[in-house]
C-alpha cells in the first residue's frame, strides 16, 4: 500500500524499569500503560485527543476481564465517542497490520484526518514464565499518531503477508478447547513450537515449510522498498520486532545494514515487548537522534499467523520533542 499524504505526527511510550533483562510493570495493567504511552504521544506533538477518528487497540496477552474491551477504556478517558474503536487480535504484528488498516481507513474519506494506534502488555501474570527458550518477554506500552497533517515522519509505504500453513506454530501439541486460559494450563509457546518443529522434520515438505516462511519475510521487505520507491542501500536504520538468535539475519540481510543500524540492543535490554516493539524502537531512534530529515527507516514485525509487515518511512523534519 501506497497512503498518499499520511503522516506520522506523535510517538509515545511507557517503558517501566528493568528487571532481570526485562522491563517489568508489576501490578500496572496493560491499558492503563496504552492510557500513558498515548497521553506521551499527544503531549509531544500538540495534538488534541478529541480529533481522532480511529482507535486501534493491539495486544499479545490478556488485557483484563474476558469479555471486557480494552479500547473502550481508552476511549472513555482519553478521546471520547466520536470515533470508531477496534482492538487488532494480530500478535506481535499488530501494531503494524494496524497501520496498514489506519493508512486505508484515513485515505478512504477526505474527512478523516487522524488514527491513534496503541498496543501494550503486561506478562507478568501466572500460568507464563517472560524466559522461555530464546525470548525474554517485556512489559511495555507504545502509542502511535497517524495523520493527514505534515507530521515529521511521512508513510511511504506498508505491505503485509501471511503464511497460513504456520497457524499451528503456537498451538502444536494443544487442544483447540477448551482453552487453557479457562483450564488454569499453563502457556508455553517455544514448547507448543518446538512440537510444530519436530512433526516438520518428519515430515518430506517440513524444510520447505520454513524456507517459505524466511521467503516471505524477505519478500515483504522488498516489496515495501519499491512501492516507497527506495533501494536498500538508502536505509539509515530498521526498528524490528524483537527475535531470538539468528532470525532477523534475512531482514537485516535483506536491508544490507548490519545489527548496529537496528534497534537489536534495544531489544535485548527491555526484552521482547509484545505488539509494541516496533514503536518502541522507533521511539528510541527518534528520540536518540539516530535520525536526521531525508533518512528512510523501515519497520517490520512478525506476528501469529503467520503474518510479516513492513512499512518505510521517511523523515520530514525534526520530532517536536527533540528540539
Amino acid at each position: 500500500m501506497q497512503p498518499a499524504d499520511v503522516f506520522v505526527k506523535g510517538l509515545g511510550v511507557h517503558v517501566p524499569e528493568v528487571e532481570g533483562g526485562a522491563a517489568v510493570a508489576g501490578e500496572l495493567p496493560a491499558p492503563d500503560m496504552a492510557l500513558l504511552a498515548a497521553r506521551h504521544a499527544f503531549s509531544r506533538c500538540g495534538h488534541e485527543p478529541t480529533d481522532v477518528d480511529l482507535l486501534l487497540y493491539a495486544s499479545t496477552w490478556h488485557q483484563g476481564p474476558d469479555g471486557w474491551l480494552p479500547q473502550s477504556y481508552l476511549q472513555r478517558r482519553l478521546i471520547g465517542d466520536d470515533n470508531l474503536a477496534l482492538s487488532i487480535d494480530q500478535g506481535r504484528g499488530g501494531l503494524l497490520a494496524g497501520l496498514e488498516l489506519a493508512a486505508g481507513y484515513l485515505c478512504a474519506d477526505p474527512g478523516r484526518r487522524t488514527a491513534l494506534l496503541v498496543a501494550a502488555d503486561n506478562f507478568g501474570t501466572p500460568l507464563l514464565r517472560r524466559r522461555s527458550g530464546g525470548e525474554v518477554l517485556g512489559d511495555a506500552g507504545a502509542a502511535l499518531l497517524l495523520t493527514r497533517e505534515l507530521g515529521f515522519a511521512r508513510l511511504l509505504s506498508v505491505c503485509s503477508v501471511t503464511v497460513p500453513e504456520a497457524e499451528e506454530m503456537y498451538r502444536a501439541g494443544e487442544p483447540m478447547f477448551p482453552p487453557g486460559a479457562t483450564t488454569g494450563r499453563a502457556v508455553d509457546l517455544p514448547a507448543r513450537a518446538d512440537v510444530f518443529r519436530r512433526r516438520l522434520a518428519a515430515e518430506p515438505a517440513g524444510t520447505a515449510l520454513w524456507q517459505e516462511l524466511e521467503k516471505r519475510m524477505v519478500e515483504i521487505v522488498h516489496a515495501a522498498l519499491g512501492e516507497a520507491g527506495v533501494e536498500p542501500g538508502d536505509i539509515a536504520a530498521a526498528a524490528l520486532t524483537a527475535l531470538p538468535g539468528g532470525d532477523l539475519e534475512p531482514v537485516l540481510h535483506a536491508l544490507r545494514l548490519p545489527p548496529s543500524r537496528s534497534t537489536a540492543a534495544v531489544s535485548h535490554r527491555l526484552g521482547q515487548l509484545g505488539a509494541a516493539d516496533p514503536v518502541v524502537a522507533l521511539d528510541h531512534l527518534v528520540s536518540a537522534g539516530a535520525l536526521r530529515p531525508g533518512d528512510h527507516v523501515v519497520l517490520h514485525t512478525t506476528g501469529a499467523g503467520l503474518t510479516a509487515s513492513c512499512a518505510v518511512l521517511r523523515i520530514e523534519g525534526t520530532a517536536p520533542w527533540t528540539t
